[in-house]
């Protein structure tokens, strides 16, 4: 926590530093963040851990330009994802997953964050590339997860919920975009990214099995990744 706030005021500060700078830019952007592995495993018998499906990724961006290529960036954002509800289901249940009745929140998350980039020109003044690095503090809400597995009588057998307390954590997020200027004060901006974050999850579970009840809390670390691709729309200053 400690080093991703120095981190991120590290960045603020070369930003506010820079009164001599060479123009401004600022991005919304809107796309699809895909999970990748270990976020979007499924893990039998811990189905806890994992299972996240694609979701939204949206967000608003500040950049000053400290020269023509380089710039410094300071961006709020948000993702979504979604819980693979089968997946679930067939680790809860494997030999009827039909007769789980399963309900869930989604995954989110809520972060800032400041980087670097370098603007490469392909077609002057009309077309750029643009790798960045970015790093910041990520606030994480777990998806609770709940479930009643039934026989086939329609008895209940097995009923499972839970709660989860995050602690925030640390947020890398390198990409690169593509900048297309339709005017000299409006471009397009095509991006792909890697995001990552890991968590420290207390979790409060309550379980019945077979007439018995039990009660525990587990801590369990969450390493969340995902590729977020998608397109914004950005204003030149």
């Amino acid at each position: 926590m400690k080093h991703a706030l120095i981190i991120l005021f590290s960045f603020l500060s070369l930003g506010v530093l820079a009164q001599k700078y060479n123009g401004f830019r600022l991005s919304a952007n809107m796309g699809v963040s895909t999970p990748v592995k270990p976020f979007n495993s499924t893990v039998e018998d811990d189905f806890m851990k994992g299972h996240a499906s694609s979701g939204i990724d949206v967000g608003f961006q500040g950049e000053v330009f400290l020269s023509k290529k380089w710039s410094t960036l300071l961006r709020f954002g948000y993702n979504l994802f979604e819980v693979n509800d089968e997946a679930i289901k067939r680790d809860a249940y494997p030999a009827n997953p039909d007769n789980v009745e399963l309900s869930h929140t989604p995954y989110q998350n809520l972060y800032v964050s400041g980087g670097a980039s370098f603007n490469q020109p392909l077609i002057k003044n009309k077309f750029d590339v643009q790798p960045y690095v970015m790093a910041g503090i990520n606030l994480f809400k777990n998806a609770e997860k709940d479930y009643v597995v039934q026989n086939n009588a329609g008895e209940v057998v097995e009923r499972f919920n839970s709660k989860a307390v995050v602690d925030p954590g640390l947020f890398l997020n390198p990409g690169v975009s593509f900048n297309y200027a339709v005017l000299s004060f409006l471009e397009l901006r095509f991006y792909t990214e890697f995001s990552g974050s890991d968590h420290l999850i207390d979790l409060d579970i309550s379980s019945m099995k077979n007439n018995s009840t039990v009660t525990e809390t587990r801590e369990v670390e969450y390493n969340l990744r995902s590729v977020n691709t998608g397109a914004a729309l950005s204003l030149r200053f």
